[in-house]
């Protein structure tokens, strides 16, 4: 275990982590065969207790469906087969799966009202 590994109660289960150094609010999965997640300290200090538990519960799901790989793999196939579509399919898919991880975590035990929304964090989108 290293100094940014973390470990936190959630919905009756430990959830490991890795805690970034960042102060934006900042959550991610990454990892082909071992799916793990990244929070920053200002996920912990920005949002609520409901909010950071949403946001969690998000990555959980994208974790534990292996999201990084099957993410990999679609864009692998949809986009070096010579597949029509196949850069649409591959946005399409990934789309898809941050809905389910939405879901995922809107059903989890213990949920709040908020963890019904989307939860991704991303950033804003250039204008233009």
């Amino acid at each position: 275990r290293t100094s940014g590994d973390r470990e936190l109660w959630l919905d009756g289960e430990t959830l490991r982590f890795r805690l970034l150094p960042n102060s934006e609010p900042l959550a991610f999965t990454a990892g082909l065969l071992r799916p793990r997640i990244y929070a920053s300290r200002g996920l912990f200090t920005e949002l609520s207790g409901d909010e950071r538990s949403a946001v969690l519960r998000h990555e959980r799901a994208h974790a534990a469906a292996r999201d990084p790989l099957r993410c990999l793999l679609a864009a692998v196939v949809f986009q070096t087969v010579l597949v029509p579509g196949g850069a649409w399919l591959a946005r399409r898919y990934n789309g898809l799966r941050e809905v389910r991880a939405d879901v995922a975590a809107a059903r989890a035990p213990g949920r709040s009202r908020w963890s019904g929304r989307s939860c991704c964090l991303r950033s804003p989108r250039p204008s233009g």
